[in-house]
Order: C-alpha cells, then structure tokens, then sequence
C-alpha cells in the first residue's frame, strides 16, 4: 500500500464528515422553513375564522373549538425544538469526526505543523471579536447557534398558545356578556 492510499482514504472521510455535519444544518434550516409556514398558514386561517366569527352572531361554542389550531402550532413548536437540537447533535457528531480524520491526516507529515493552523486562527477570530465593548454583542458571540434556532419554536410555541387563549376568551366574554348586560344601565 502507497503511501498515498491512506491519505486519499483520510481527505475522503474527512470530506465526507464535513459534508454530513452541513448536509444536518441544511436539514434544519428546511424544517424549521417548513414548520414556520405551516404554522403560519395554520395560524392565518385561525386569525381568519375568529374574525368571521365576531363579524356575526358569536357562537360560544364554535369560538371555544377555535383554540384547537393553537394546541397544533404548541405541537408543531415542540416538534421543531427536537428536530433542532436533534440535527444540532448529529451535526457536532460530524464535526467531532471530521477533527479525528484531519488530526490522522496532520499525523502522516510529522515534519510540518499544519495543526496549528486551526489553533492561530481561533486565536486570531477571538481577538478580533474580542475587541468588541458591547455587553450585548459579546453575549450573542459566546452563545451557541443551536440555541436561537430552538428560540425560534419558543416564540411559535407562545404564539400557539396565544392562539389558544384568545378564542377562549372572547367565548367566556361572549357567553357571559348577556349576564353583565343586565347589571349595567347604560
């Protein structure tokens, strides 16, 4: 076996490692668009329907089952907070064996020093965001990306249950309204 051979086998793994951990960031950046758009559309004809509703004679009871939507963007917002961190996790089992492949491949020339290359570069990426004096911002650097996609489905899942609080509401205020009416003298 040449020596060539191991090296093609390592750059191909390591290739095919890299490849993963992006084809994962892909994956998610498409659910998350997925799930936000249905969502959305979901929450549109929610928005719609309670509308047409307070435009007529409201019908306590069919305001009351329009919170059911919202109970499906809470489940459509929990699904996507664990399809998430689920491609985040695959995604760091690549990179983690992307590194093993590159460190065999700096192992096959012990005469240069190409795995200092990473170190000078963290070195220099931290020195120039390290300049930075805002609180906030240093903040949002030392945090991990994974967490603002899974805010992402937090904020959806406020918003399903907003969808499910308001339908709700506007029947109690509804069905209790002829009660009221009859103490206030207008």
């Amino acid at each position: 076996m040449s020596d060539a051979d191991p090296q093609a086998f390592l750059q191909a793994m390591y290739k095919e490692q890299c490849d993963q951990a992006r084809q994962h960031e892909t994956m998610r950046q498409q659910v998350t668009s997925t799930l936000l758009v249905l969502a959305a559309a979901i929450t549109t004809a929610t928005a719609s329907t309670i509308a047409a509703f307070l435009r007529l004679t409201p019908d306590v009871r069919a305001i009351a089952f329009l919170a059911l939507p919202g109970l499906a963007i809470v489940w459509i917002a929990n699904l996507g907070k664990r399809l998430s961190i689920k491609h985040y996790e695959r995604n760091q089992l690549h990179v983690e064996r992307s590194r093993q492949y590159r460190r065999r491949l700096t192992d096959l020339f012990p005469k240069t020093d190409y795995s200092e290359i990473n170190k000078f570069a963290d070195e220099e990426h931290k020195k120039n965001h390290g300049k930075k004096k805002n609180l906030r911002v240093i903040e949002v650097i030392d945090q991990n990306l994974y967490q603002y996609w899974v805010d992402i489905f937090g904020l959806l899942s406020g918003a399903g249950y907003f969808l499910i609080v308001i339908p709700i509401l506007i029947a109690v205020v509804a069905w209790a309204w002829p009660l009221v009416a009859l103490f206030i003298r207008f």
